[in-house]
């Protein structure tokens, strides 16, 4: 087997789980989505977000779920999770001071200090009372979950909830037993511990979810971890180390939202440390959560002893069947996640139209079927364009079973994404890139490498389908001196594969997302990169949690500045002139001038094909310029419609 490590049982107190690969919680769980995961191989699925009462503890707008109708659905998901032979956990939470304004019965939140919320809402200190009458709640929480099937229960003191706001000198401020030292700071958590435990058994498993870190100013610090989990270790089965907060999207938690769900600013495998540090110094099974995207990755973790399970999330959003294609050896036919976090209300205010930028069907289960259907009338398709929509498209209809002949006009498949072989912070866009070349090439579609569609040719071929996916080209401003020809000039497209020849000193004009990210890319090379940027914001198309990540990672770079509310009125030798908002100018000298001032739709190219067939699609950037996401998900839903 060649993820050996990754597919031994666990046992976990009485459980055993039949390999190392857990899902980690991912809060409501869509009855078919779920019953895809399952059916993927997992050995253990965690339902997320359970709170343990109405009144106080609830932190979005789901259903109390130990209620009549709650636990019916408890109870499904249970059946649903056990049907591929994967064990139900349920996560028990309670917000604390973070608890939803609109989603609780009380009129106040409860937390370790009093306060005043930005939104109004007032926190009042618990005194010993309250903390008994939750640690209670808990224990009934767990003992519902018991009773309705689950085979194990997860305690959500990671993240910043309820429990975290007591371990966390940031939230804790407390003068009495409840606060100050470590030993008090964790009365009131292991009091929780405590009293589930007396609720539920000694031979129920018990897994407890902590932040190694929090990502915040105050933090608990790992060696608090550590000593917090070991007095706790005789009363739970499992820890689960992750890192950052949550705060349900509360702006003043941004800041350490991107470290618990990391964005591509971030390595892989971005929590290992801390659970290795845990590991040393316990005598359970600790598992590691973050970024953990292939098995090969997970595999290394097992096998050099860092941890004894892994959990995964958005990999599993990406690719439902991960666990399945790596217990078959199978790693490179993994649909790659991007990180892009189109999957998280927090990032995207819930206004994302996909959900997942490469798995179009996720929150589709249910009227999408996983199995795509032999089409009834097999046609011959004709894709123009090599780009990421054109290859999706050119997969999917080969799924169908239809003759599919791809052209691309240069050498290469990629599109404009074959800059991700450039840019060390683009890892999971090429691996994704990567993919979908080998997938389309292993497809059966005929691939035509330089060759430039023309409607002539097109027609010639006499396709039934014709699906235009030709892209965007970037835009050329309107400024002086820019068509002059001149060598230290180029489009952002043209800088990736010649970054070793761009000059020391770096003006990007142009603050969006690209101009970004090649300018962080240059910075890291020890470039000097000023960008100017005509709005009050950078990445404005950018989610979020992304442009928080962004400037964080900006900050680390001493050779990158901004100027926003700012053009460039002229380009000259070895410098360019700008203009703030002020109406005063000033030239910054410099080696290269970058343009990143976005692209065009080639709707002339594109439309040109129209006329030919009566079914002639349009996907992609050809028909709107935008991201990745929707290029994938136009590609994949005509492919298999036709």
């Amino acid at each position: 087997m060649k993820y050996s490590h990754l597919f031994e049982p666990l046992k976990v107190n009485t459980l055993i789980l039949k390999n190392r690969v857990l899902l980690a919680p991912m809060g409501y769980a869509d009855p078919v989505a779920l019953s895809e995961q399952a059916l993927g191989g997992p050995s253990l699925i965690t339902i997320g977000s359970a709170q343990i009462d109405e009144e106080s503890s609830n932190i979005m707008n789901q259903p109390y779920p130990f209620s009549k109708g709650g636990l019916t659905r408890l109870r499904e998901q249970v059946v649903t999770i056990r049907q591929a032979g994967a064990k139900a956990s349920l996560e028990l939470i309670h917000g604390g001071q973070f608890a939803g304004k609109n989603y609780i019965s009380s009129n106040y939140a409860i937390g370790p200090m009093a306060l005043i919320r930005e939104d109004g809402l007032e926190v009042k200190a618990m005194d010993e009372p309250m903390m008994y009458e939750v640690a209670e709640r808990y224990a009934n929480a767990a003992k519902e979950a018991q009773a309705v099937g689950f085979d194990m229960i997860m305690l959500h003191f990671a993240h910043g909830w309820l429990p975290a706001q007591f371990l966390s000198p940031h939230f804790n401020k407390r003068t009495d037993q409840y606060g100050g030292s470590l030993e008090n700071r964790a009365r009131f958590p292991k009091m929780i511990i405590e009293r589930v435990r007396s609720a539920i058994g000694k031979d129920f498993a018990v897994e407890l979810r902590i932040s190694g870190y929090e990502w915040i100013d105050e933090s608990i610090e790992i060696g608090d971890v550590i000593s917090f989990v070991k007095s706790v270790e005789n009363l739970i089965d499992m820890v689960h180390v992750s890192a950052g907060m949550d705060g349900a999207g509360i702006d003043e938690m941004l800041s350490a939202h991107c470290h618990m769900m990391t964005t591509t600013f971030e390595p892989h495998m971005a929590n290992v440390w801390l659970a290795e540090r845990v590991k040393k110094a316990v005598n359970i099974p600790v598992v590691t959560v973050g970024a953990i995207m292939h098995p090969d990755e997970a595999e290394d973790i097992l096998s050099t002893g860092k941890a004894d399970a892994v959990a995964i999330a958005r990999a599993v959003v990406a690719d439902p069947l991960w666990s399945q294609k790596a217990l078959e050896g199978k790693g490179e036919e993994i649909t790659p996640c991007l990180r892009c976090l189109s999957c998280s209300h927090v990032a995207t205010r819930r206004r994302n139209s996909w959900g997942c930028a490469v798995n179009p069907r996720h929150g589709r289960e249910a009227f999408v079927s996983a199995v795509i259907e032999k089409a009834p009338v097999i046609k011959n398709v004709v894709v123009i364009g090599g780009g990421p929509g054109g290859m999706e498209a050119a997969i999917t209809a080969r799924q169908r079973g239809h003759t599919v002949t791809l052209l691309e006009k240069s050498g290469e498949l990629g599109g404009n994404i074959k800059f991700s072989e450039y840019d060390k912070l683009k890892l999971d866009l090429k691996l994704f890139k990567d993919y979908l070349i080998r997938t389309v090439k292993q497809s059966g579609a005929a691939i035509k490498l330089n060759t430039e569609a023309t409607p002539e040719m097109v027609r010639e071929m006499h396709p039934d389908v014709i699906i235009v996916a030709v892209g965007a080209n970037p835009i050329t401003p309107n400024i002086k001196g820019i068509k002059i020809e001149k060598k230290n000039v180029m489009q952002s497209i043209e800088a990736y594969p010649n970054l070793e020849k761009i000059g020391k000193r770096v003006v990007v004009i142009g603050g969006g997302y690209i101009g970004c990210e090649i300018s962080l890319e240059l910075a890291l090379r020890e470039h000097e990169v000023t960008i100017i940027e005509i709005s009050d914001v950078l990445a404005s198309n950018g989610n979020r949690l992304y442009k928080e990540a962004l400037h964080q990672k900006m900050a680390t770079c001493t050779g990158l500045q901004y100027h926003l509310e700012t053009v460039c009125t002229e380009i000259q030798d070895n410098g360019v002139v700008i203009q703030g908002k002020d109406g005063v100018e000033k030239r910054v000298e410099t080696d290269t001038v970058i343009l990143a001032t976005g692209f065009k739709a080639n709707r002339t190219v594109a439309e040109a094909f129209y006329g030919i067939t009566y079914e002639t699609y349009l996907i992609g950037d050809c028909e709107r310029a935008r991201k990745v996401d929707y290029a994938i998900n136009e590609g994949y839903f005509i492919g298999r419609n036709i």
